[in-house]
């Protein structure tokens, strides 16, 4: 996200009007700390896109009735049933996107949806970080060396949070993530929940989605700590603003940690 700003303020973007089509999941991230830079969002729900034909044709329907100068796809790991689809159906004079990698794509629907851009922008192949990713899709598009070297946010977009009244200085257990296969066993975070609290005197908040619900009385049973439960009550931008009071964060691997350093949390710990 933080390469929008640079595509607004570029040169060669700078007089455009930015119409973003992301996911709905993460639609309070963009709309609070982007709207600024963006005139219209289109939010999809990215699991009915791919499975219910007439929501799909609604939304394809919605994107394809403005036209653009240009589309940019930056998704490197491309899906053809998402960003390539959507780019097949688009109008605009050009269509921009990466060269990509087969990790999401078999090699025939790549070489169909390739036909779809008017341009695929080179990248270096092998494993690279997300945000690296991206600042090598935009510099090669913006013609220039973008210097970020990390996510950043603007703090003082952050929510009033005085529905959540928490201490300074906390330890942080997210127990949700995007896949079960994801997930540490629950009663390993109580453990660490308890030798925070015990060895650290850390105030302790348990955090993740309204999913991990059910996950805590198995918390419950092997937690003798104290803490305070935020499961399923904050939204995704309020959950950054309680990692800025963090002083310890420990998750599972998913999208926390990402913004624990953009916040600046002192130590992370990913399981």
């Amino acid at each position: 996200r933080n390469f929008i700003a640079e595509l607004k303020l570029s040169e060669k973007y700078g007089n455009h009007k930015i119409t973003l089509v992301g996911n709905h999941a993460w639609s309070s991230l963009a709309e609070t700390f982007d709207a600024e830079f963006i005139e219209r969002f289109i939010w999809l729900d990215c699991i009915k896109f791919t499975r219910n034909p007439l929501y799909r044709i609604k939304m394809l329907l919605e994107i394809r009735s403005i036209g653009y100068d240009v589309v940019i796809s930056p998704i490197f790991s491309r899906v053809f049933l998402l960003a390539d689809s959507i780019m097949q159906v688009v109008i605009a004079n050009e269509k921009i996107g990466s060269i990509g990698d087969l990790s999401n794509i078999s090699a025939l629907q790549k070489r169909i949806s390739d036909k779809w851009f008017t341009s695929l922008v080179p990248a270096k192949s092998g494993v690279m970080f997300e945000f690296d990713r991206n600042n090598e899709f935009f510099s090669n598009i913006l013609g220039l060396s973008i210097p970020i070297s990390k996510p950043t946010l603007d703090k003082r977009l952050l929510p009033d949070m005085s529905r959540f009244p928490l201490p300074d200085s906390l330890a942080v257990i997210f127990i949700g993530a995007s896949s079960n296969k994801k997930k540490w066993p629950v009663a390993r975070f109580a453990e660490i929940a308890n030798h925070l609290h015990e060895r650290y005197k850390l105030p302790i908040v348990l955090c993740g989605g309204p999913s991990d619900l059910q996950n805590l009385s198995s918390f419950n049973e092997s937690c003798s700590a104290p803490y305070i439960d935020l499961i399923g009550q904050t939204t995704l931008v309020e959950l950054v603003a309680v990692l800025t009071k963090t002083a310890v964060l420990v998750s599972n691997e998913t999208c926390v940690p990402h913004f624990a350093v953009t916040v600046g949390v002192a130590e992370s710990f990913v399981l």
